[in-house]
């Protein structure tokens, strides 16, 4: 089974950045969600692997 990055630890990672070495907080857009769901698309993807520990 392969596990994606979600959209929640993607924003939670990007909150902790943020909070270390300033920025803007949030998701300006719905962008990065749009850019997650694709990278699950494994047609577009087959060679690429990908292991995310949590």
């Amino acid at each position: 089974m392969t596990n994606y990055l979600t959209l929640n630890i993607a924003y939670n990672e990007h909150q902790k950045i943020i909070n270390e070495t300033g920025g803007l907080s949030g998701i300006r857009n719905e962008r990065l969600g749009s850019v997650l769901e694709h990278i699950q698309n494994d047609s577009y993807y087959l060679s690429l692997k990908i292991n995310y520990v949590i």
